[in-house]
């Protein structure tokens, strides 16, 4: 649901984006302002209802302040920045602001002064909104208006200047600058941070998609082999055993699937919209009654759904050979930046030797996940059943080793740390009202108490995290903060208490979510936030009584569930950016290397089994359309024998014009000139230089290659021309080749070695 709402509010869309850390979390900011602004404007219209009756003026003029309130929500969900759009609103809200106050000058004699809450909102709007310096005018417009309408109001109801006044307005001035301040700060560091994620992001993209290339060959040649142990012997070891064993419709089944397999390219397995779907589909050709379940939203690099989805197969062939049992569970997860699959059967279970020792586990399980970035753990005891766990998680680029035990919970190691500085707005408002209002309360040092504590402990433990990382007992400490300080702070209010800014403590409190929302569960954001409300309301009840609560307290009772409900909407939004951030990364990193491994994949599978390819084609076709019964024990004979020259017959090394051939389907044009008489070292050299080129080209796109090996006295001369080739290649080629002769204009590269500098490079 969360990730449906951020997709329509087109924060994930940014997510995809050039500068994506850059431009969603400013887009997530003004979502999450929006719904402040709007909660701002609801708290101040139930705040000046009770002045409708007074004059007509008052129900224009809060007409108009609510629809400027409205008004400023759409600009910010919109992304309008333009000057005269904000200082239009801000004016529309004042002149709204300045209709009600007039007619009700003396009825401003209340503890809490009605427009403060439209004034915050204008506040939080101008700071998030605005990106040039001519939002400070809009900031000092909306500070004079208050600090000037208060004391006419002030003045109008005839009170004496004193100390109440002063205390009111500093409160009151100190919840403004608090509030725009927080804002101002929460912009600037997770907006900087955005910065330097981006760059760093964009620097492991280029260095995974650079990866993926370099060992994309390696891969080829493994999937190969897996895919020739897990289908082709598969299927004819099926057909090959005592029909008590596996029935004759389990051979049919498996022979008919590696005839599809055979015919395309096995890079896709099963049908559907989801991995879900897919993984589902490609389960209900086993004889079992497989369960897939799961998050259906879960998408995945293709080449990552590809190892889960054939590792995830060949755990249920384990199941179908060995666990004696007819049916097993897949189960699809995600936490942070992690997605997990578990296999699991009730089975007879192995000992952990055999596993240890199983081929199929190792190469087709273990190194399948290795190869995408990934781990795989099989549990299983005799008679206890079995369950495998894959798991894969997108890259982070530069997470501190301190972090990275909480990226289960926040993914954004570089994001978070600077975010750190939003706290400092939380001590200096809950030091500026200790000096301002400890005074007033019944016990002067438990203001200040509660406000050293708070920002001593909070400040200590959040230090030590950025240090050393979270722990476990700082999950239980800073709630224990939280609702310390406020305790305190609600005890030390007098009876009968009429201002609620004298409990600023539960505000104040909620410094101690920052490091809650950036290193630990989210959970423990809503507890703590909840727990502090309660906290407030239950002290205001007791010490001002329910009406007051009801009225004048309301928003100061509110406040910390509207803020920790800010904290959640942005923790979610972030942790659903940055899974979409890594994954489109690695996406983006591995998708042409995908394409050329789909092409290569042929190729080397046609190499593999040149000699056997079409007599285990033909034979297992016979099987599948019923011309070779799977009963007769001629046709399982005939399968063991096909089974066991597959198993040992080793892979023929690829050679000069396979490589080329392999280039040329990968669409590069590739020209080979040789003698007749080349050694068969200097072809393999040969060979290692396109192949060498091929990996240099990354995805600079199609390359124009020219191979020329002749004769140059005793020895053996090799030239390698690249036509208009871009900077980047040229550098590239220039680090593949280092011991090659290097000519270069703006149209080619001209390499050439002899045969003993081949043989240092090789």
């Amino acid at each position: 649901m969360a990730v449906g709402l951020l997709t329509r509010m087109r924060i994930l869309a940014s997510a995809r984006g050039e500068n994506p850390w850059h431009s969603s979390l400013l887009t997530a900011m003004r979502v999450v302002t929006a719904g402040l602004v709007v909660m701002d404007g609801v708290l101040g219209t139930m705040a000046a209802a009770p002045l409708l009756d007074e004059a007509p003026l008052v129900g224009i003029g809060l007409g108009i302040a609510v629809a400027a309130v409205a008004a400023m929500a759409g600009l910010l969900v919109r992304g309008v920045t333009g000057f005269r759009w904000h200082a239009g609103v801000v004016v529309l809200l004042l002149a709204g602001l300045t209709l009600a106050l007039v007619p009700t000058w003396e009825l401003a004699t209340g503890p809490v002064w009605w427009p403060t809450r439209f004034l915050t909102a204008a506040l939080m709007f101008v700071v998030v909104a605005g990106r040039t310096w001519h939002r400070l005018l809009l900031l000092g417009l909306i500070l004079a208006f208050h600090g000037y309408m208060r004391t006419a109001a002030w003045t109008a109801t005839g009170l004496p200047w004193g100390t109440d006044l002063v205390r009111q307005v500093a409160a009151e001035f100190g919840l403004a600058a608090f509030t725009a301040s927080i804002m101002f700060v929460i912009m600037l560091a997770l907006l900087t941070a955005g910065r330097v994620t981006d760059h760093a992001h964009a620097a492991a993209v280029r260095d995974a998609r650079r990866a993926a290339f370099a060992d994309s060959r390696e891969r080829t040649a493994r999937e190969v082999e897996r895919f020739v142990h897990d289908e082709v012997l598969h299927a004819l070891r099926t057909i090959a055993m005592d029909r008590r064993d596996v029935s004759g419709e389990a051979a049919v089944a498996a022979a008919a699937r590696l005839v599809r397999l055979l015919s395309q390219t096995p890079t896709s397995l099963g049908e559907g919209e989801t991995l879900l779907d897919r993984m589902g589909s490609a389960a209900r050709e086993f004889p079992l009654e497989v369960t897939v379940t799961g998050d259906e939203s879960i998408t995945l690099p293709p080449d990552v759904e590809y190892a889960f989805t054939l590792a995830t197969l060949e755990a249920l062939r384990n199941v179908v050979r060995h666990a004696h049992v007819g049916e097993a569970q897949v189960h699809v997860s995600r936490t942070g930046l992690t997605v997990a699959v578990e296999i699991s059967d009730r089975g007879t279970g192995f000992d952990d030797a055999s596993l240890a020792a199983s081929r199929g586990v190792r190469s087709s399980i273990h190194q399948r996940m290795r190869d995408v970035g990934g781990e795989a753990e099989v549990r299983s005891t005799p008679g206890g059943g079995t369950t495998v766990r894959l798991a894969w998680a997108a890259a982070a680029t530069r997470v501190a080793p301190q972090f990275a035990g909480s990226l289960g919970y926040g993914a954004l190691g570089e994001v978070y740390p600077r975010a750190s500085l939003i706290t400092l707005p939380y001590f200096v408002y809950s030091l500026w009202n200790a000096a301002w209002l400890s005074p007033a309360l019944t016990a002067p040092w438990a203001g200040w108490t509660a406000a050293l504590v708070l920002t001593a402990v909070t400040a200590a433990i959040l230090l030590r995290t950025l240090r050393h990382g979270p722990r476990p007992w700082m999950a239980v400490a800073l709630p224990l903060v939280a609702w310390g300080t406020t305790a305190l702070a609600g005890w030390a209010l007098p009876d009968g208490v009429t201002s609620p800014y004298l409990f600023w403590a539960g505000t104040a409190a909620l410094a101690v979510v920052v490091p809650l929302t950036m290193f630990h569960h989210p959970a423990l954001i809503a507890v703590t936030g909840l727990g502090t409300a309660a906290l407030t309301a239950a002290f205001t009840v007791l010490r001002a009584g329910p009406g007051p609560a009801l009225g004048d307290f309301l928003p100061t009772i509110t406040q910390p569930a509207i803020s920790v409900a800010a904290y959640l909407a942005v923790r979610m939004a972030l942790d659903a950016l940055a899974w979409e951030v890594y994954r489109t990364g690695e996406e983006s990193a591995r998708t042409d290397a995908e394409a050329r491994t789909r092409a290569e994949f042929v190729i080397a599978l046609a190499v593999r089994m040149r000699q056997r390819r079409d007599a285990i084609a033909s034979f297992v076709h016979g099987v599948a359309t019923g011309a070779l019964d799977p009963a007769d024990a001629g046709v399982r004979a005939r399968a063991d024998a096909l089974e066991r020259t597959a198993r040992d017959e080793p892979g023929v090394a690829v050679g000069l014009q396979e490589v080329a051939a392999r280039m040329r389907d990968l669409g590069h044009s590739v020209t080979v000139r040789m003698s007749e008489d080349a050694p068969p070292e200097v072809q393999h050299a040969g060979a290692r230089a396109l192949d060498s080129a091929l990996a240099a080209a990354d995805h600079a796109g199609p390359l124009g290659v020219t191979l020329t090996v002749m004769r140059s006295g005793s020895d053996w001369r090799t030239s390698l021309v690249v036509t208009e080739p871009e900077r980047g290649l040229r550098e590239r080629l220039a680090g593949q080749f280092a011991a090659w002769d290097v000519q270069a204009d703006e149209n080619l590269l001209h390499l050439t070695t002899t045969a003993s500098g081949m043989a240092e490079d090789g």
